[in-house]
C-alpha cells in the first residue's frame, strides 16, 4: 500500500525527529542516532549530512586513547541560528541566549524598579541590541511573560502589579525595531517546556502539571502531550481560585485567593498590613530565614494553603508529575516539610519542588519558539 505522504512530507518528518532527539542527546553518535530513531542507515546518513550542511549540526571526532575507529559525534551549532529568550517577570527580566538545543550560550538577570512600561521597553532595547551586536548568528527572539497574553497577535494584556503596562504589543514593537521574527508565550507554558527537555524523558510524560510561584502564581497543564492554552490562549488563572473564602484582600477584589498566600506578592502584603515600616520582598525572606515570628506565620500558611491547592489540582487532573517550581522554591527549606507532612499519599501523582534556576523559562521560550519554527529553521537554506 502506497503512502499518502510526499516524498519531501516524509523527509520532513524524519528530519524533524532525528534534530529532537540530538536535541535530548547531545553528542551522540549516528548508529546511536539510528537506534533511537528507528530510521534507516541511509536516511540518518543523508539527514545528518544535509543538517551539517545547513550549518545546523556539527560533526567532532571523539578524543580516545584506544586504537581502532575514532566514534565522530553529532551536536546542535552553537554559532548560526541563535536564538535569545527573554523573561518578563515582575521579579526580574531574565535573558538567555540559546542555540537551536537550548543550550545556553550566555545570560544575565536585572532588576527593574518601579516595573514600568518605559523601563521595561528600555531595558529589553539595549540588552537586545547588545546581543545583536555581539552575536550576528541571532536569529529571533522568545519571550516568556508573565501575566495575560494574546499569544496570535503578540501582545502582553497585563502584568500584575505593573506600571502602566497594558496591551503592549511587544510583537511589533521588537519586530519592527530589530528585524527579527518575535514571539510570546505564557510563563508557566515556558517554565513546563524546560522542566520536562531538562529531564530528559517528556516522551514517557504524557499528562503533567507546573505550578511557578513568584511574584505571583501561573499554571500550565500537559494534557495528553499537549499544552493546554485555554480559550484564546489567555492562559490559567489558578491564581485567583479562593482557598479561604473570609480570607485576606486580593487586589482582584476577592477575598482568600490562593495568590495572597502562595506567592510573594500576597506573602509581603500580609506581612506589612497595619506595620508601621513596610519591607520587601527580599527582606521577608531574610526575616523567614532568620525564624522571625511573623514571617514564619506567613511560611506556615503557605504551606497549608499550596498543600490544599496541590490535592484540588491532583483531584481535578490526575497529573503524573506535579513540578513546584519558581523564584520562591529557592526558599523551600522554610515549609517544605510542613506542606509534604499536609499531602495524602496519591495514588498516581509525584509531586517535585524543583530547583528553580532563574534562567529556566526564558531557556523555554526559546525551546518553544524553535518548535514553532522548525520546519523553516530546518530547511531554510534550501
Amino acid at each position: 500500500m502506497r503512502s499518502s505522504k510526499t516524498n519531501f512530507e516524509l523527509k520532513l518528518a524524519n528530519t524533524i525527529k532525528v534534530f529532537q532527539i540530538i536535541q535530548k542527546h547531545p553528542n551522540i553518535t549516528r548508529k546511536q542516532l539510528q537506534s533511537l530513531s528507528a530510521l534507516s542507515w541511509g536516511s540518518i546518513s543523508t539527514i545528518t549530512s544535509d543538517l551539517i550542511k545547513n550549518g545546523i549540526l556539527l560533526e567532532r571526532a571523539q578524543n580516545i586513547t584506544h586504537l581502532g575507529r575514532t566514534p565522530k559525534y553529532l551536536t546542535i551549532c552553537s554559532e548560526n541560528k541563535l536564538t535569545l529568550g527573554i523573561d518578563i517577570n515582575i521579579t526580574a527580566l531574565t535573558f538567555a541566549l540559546c542555540d537551536l538545543g537550548g543550550k545556553i550560550l550566555q545570560s544575565e538577570t536585572i532588576q527593574i524598579r518601579p516595573f514600568a512600561r518605559e523601563k521595561i521597553l528600555a531595558a529589553i532595547e539595549t540588552y537586545v541590541k547588545k546581543y545583536q551586536a555581539h552575536f550576528p548568528g541571532l536569529r529571533m527572539i522568545a519571550l516568556s511573560v508573565q501575566g495575560k497574553i494574546d499569544a496570535a497577535r503578540g501582545v502582553s494584556l497585563h502584568i500584575p502589579n505593573a506600571l502602566d503596562w497594558e496591551n503592549v504589543p511587544l510583537k511589533d514593537l521588537l519586530q519592527e525595531k530589530f528585524g527579527l521574527p518575535v514571539y510570546l508565550f505564557h510563563d508557566p507554558d515556558c517554565l513546563l517546556t524546560s522542566t520536562l527537555f531538562r529531564i530528559k524523558t517528556n516522551e514517557d510524560i504524557k499528562n503533567c502539571a507546573v505550578l511557578r510561584l513568584g511574584d505571583g502564581i501561573g499554571l500550565s497543564l500537559l494534557i495528553n502531550g499537549e499544552i493546554y492554552r485555554g480559550h484564546r490562549d489567555l492562559g490559567l488563572e489558578i491564581e485567583h481560585t479562593i482557598i479561604d473564602p473570609n480570607g485576606f484582600p486580593c487586589d482582584c477584589g476577592q477575598r482568600g485567593c490562593l495568590e495572597m498566600y502562595c506567592s510573594l506578592h500576597g506573602l509581603l502584603s500580609q506581612y506589612n498590613q497595619g506595620q508601621e515600616r513596610k519591607i520587601n520582598q527580599k527582606e521577608l525572606l531574610e526575616l523567614a530565614q532568620q525564624r522571625e515570628k511573623r514571617a514564619m506565620n506567613l511560611m506556615h500558611k503557605l504551606a497549608k494553603y499550596l498543600a490544599q491547592a496541590v490535592i484540588n489540582l491532583v483531584s481535578i487532573i490526575a497529573p503524573e508529575f506535579l513540578f513546584i517550581d519558581g523564584e520562591l522554591i529557592q526558599y523551600k527549606e522554610l515549609f517544605e516539610d510542613e506542606f509534604r507532612r499536609l499531602l495524602p499519599a496519591f495514588p498516581a501523582t509525584t509531586v517535585i519542588l524543583s530547583n528553580f534556576s532563574q534562567e529556566s523559562p526564558a531557556v523555554g521560550a526559546v525551546l518553544n519558539g524553535v518548535a514553532l519554527c522548525l520546519e523553516e529553521i530546518l530547511f531554510s537554506a534550501n
